[in-house]
């Protein structure tokens, strides 16, 4: 049992990682856009965030800086359109935002939701940054490295003034995420030489996300209670706790300081400390 609950929770913490769940949308003829600076990011976030409240025929239910999600009942067939949208990141530290929408009915959307991506694709894709419109690219796997290579990616940080809220919404991505088994906001997130304390074992981030892909199979949900940040300079103090339930109805918790450092520009977690507490009876 002490094994069980064990593996849960390295799973709860370390899996919820992503942020952001990522969809394999269909092939189509505009490629996925993307993007690179987090100028870039956020414009073209932004007027995701704007499609989706002009087209989708629900309003957003979930809105952080992974994901973009309408609400979905799943019980109700109309023709109007779900959608949602994920940022994944690639290899070259650039993010593809790859956007899927569907209706529950088998017929027919409205608007049809293959011609939505189309136009979704090539919209975002277009985004001007800085009065400069970038055309949509597919996501593609990087160069050899190089030193404007690493130069660029240094370039892709977190506006300083947004450091607590992107270390929030990182943070409750992360919590939140149990359900899949997506490790990009933990490739994100954790520093390469992050160490992670969970009840006396160490973890590195290869551990992280050899465990990130691995999803126990009872968990049912996972959301975050609660979450602070304390910033000191280039430095970030975050305590947090979370509660998941398991197939019966038991649940458990998690409690957990993360130590975010600012490096290159960007915000990561360098170390974690995990208590995990006792699962309660269903």
């Amino acid at each position: 049992m002490l094994m069980r609950i064990l593996a849960g929770a390295i799973a709860v913490l370390l899996c919820a990682c992503a942020s952001a769940p990522q969809f394999v949308g269909k092939e189509t003829s505009t490629p996925t856009p993307t993007c690179n600076t987090a100028a870039d990011c956020d414009a073209k976030w932004s007027a995701a965030r704007s499609y989706l409240v002009a087209h989708a025929g629900y309003g957003i239910q979930n809105d952080s800086v992974d994901r973009l999600e309408t609400y979905n009942p799943a019980s109700e067939v109309t023709m109007g359109l779900r959608a949602k949208v994920s940022k994944a990141i690639q290899p070259d530290g650039s993010y593809a935002i790859v956007a899927k929408f569907w209706c529950n009915n088998l017929f027919e959307c409205r608007p049809n939701a293959d011609k939505t991506l189309e136009d979704f694709n090539r919209s975002i894709g277009a985004v001007s940054v800085g009065g400069v419109t970038h055309e949509a690219s597919a996501a593609t796997p990087p160069p050899a490295p190089n030193a404007a290579a690493n130069k660029d990616k240094s370039e892709r940080i977190v506006p300083r003034e947004d450091a607590e809220k992107y270390i929030k919404d990182s943070e409750t991505a992360w919590a939140e995420g149990v359900s899949t088994n997506d490790v990009a906001v933990v490739k994100r997130i954790l520093a390469d030489d992050c160490v992670v304390i969970l009840e006396g074992r160490s973890l590195n981030k290869a551990d992280a996300v050899a465990v990130a892909s691995r999803i126990p199979a009872d968990f049912t949900s996972s959301h975050l209670d609660s979450v602070s940040v304390r910033l000191f300079g280039d430095t970030a103090i975050v305590q947090g706790s979370a509660t998941w339930t398991l197939q019966g109805g038991r649940t458990g918790h998690l409690v957990w300081t993360d130590t975010w450092i600012r490096r290159n520009g960007q915000w990561q977690i360098v170390a974690g400390h995990i208590t995990v507490t006792p699962l309660s009876a269903a």
